[in-house]
C-alpha cells in the first residue's frame, strides 16, 4: 500500500515537473501555506491564552523585534515631521487623539511571505538572495512609510487611517507584482 502511494507521488511529480507553471503554482502554494501557518503557530505559541504556549519562546521574541523596527523609526520620523510623539512596547502615540497601535497583521510579515515565496519558488537559481534583500527591504520601507502616514492621519481622522491600510494592500501587491514580472522576464526562464 505504502509503495503504491510512493510510486503514485512519484509519478505525480514527474508530470508537475514536465508542466512547468503547474508545479511553480503547486510549489508556491505549497511553500506559502506552510510558512504562512509556521508564521501562525509561532504567535500562538508564544501567546499566554494560546493553544499551544511555550513560555521559553517568550525570550525570543522575534516579533516584538519586527514591531520594535517600525516603532523607533516611526516615532522617529513623526518626531522629525513636528508631531510630538513617544514610543511604547505597542506602537508610537502622537500627543492628542493621533498614534498607531501596531499588531501583527501590520507587521507586512504575509506580505513579505507572498514576495519570498514567488521569488524562491521561482525556476531559477541567479541572484535569488539579492532580489529577495532588495524586495523585502522595498516591502519593510513602505510598510514603514504606510505607519508614519496612519499614525499622522490619525489626528486628522480615523476613517483616512483605515483607507490607508487598504491603500497600502493595494500599493505592496502591485509592487510585488511588477517586481516579479520584471525579474522573472530578466531570468529568460521559459515556462512552458
Amino acid at each position: 500500500m505504502v509503495s503504491v502511494l510512493i510510486q503514485f507521488l512519484k509519478s505525480l511529480y514527474a508530470q508537475l515537473q514536465q508542466n512547468r507553471i503547474a508545479f511553480f503554482f503547486l510549489k508556491s502554494v505549497v511553500v506559502f501555506v506552510i510558512l504562512k501557518y509556521s508564521f501562525l503557530a509561532f504567535i500562538g505559541a508564544m501567546d499566554v491564552g494560546g493553544l499551544l504556549y511555550f513560555p521559553i519562546l517568550e525570550k525570543y521574541d522575534i516579533i516584538q523585534v519586527v514591531r520594535y523596527s517600525y516603532i523607533n523609526p516611526t516615532n522617529w520620523i513623526v518626531r522629525s515631521l513636528g508631531y510630538p510623539s513617544y514610543a511604547y512596547k505597542l506602537g508610537v502615540t502622537i500627543l492628542g487623539p493621533g498614534g498607531v497601535q501596531i499588531n501583527n497583521s501590520c507587521l507586512a510579515i504575509e506580505t513579505m511571505i507572498v514576495f519570498f515565496t514567488l521569488i524562491s519558488c521561482y525556476p531559477s537559481t541567479r541572484n535569488k538572495l539579492v532580489h529577495l534583500l532588495i524586495g523585502l527591504s522595498c516591502i519593510y520601507l513602505l510598510n514603514l512609510l504606510r505607519i508614519v502616514i496612519v499614525c499622522i492621519s490619525t489626528t486628522h481622522s480615523i476613517r483616512v487611517a483605515d483607507l490607508n491600510h487598504t491603500i497600502f494592500n493595494l500599493v505592496v501587491y502591485a509592487f510585488i507584482i511588477i517586481y516579479f514580472f520584471f525579474w522573472s522576464k530578466e531570468k529568460a526562464v521559459a515556462l512552458h
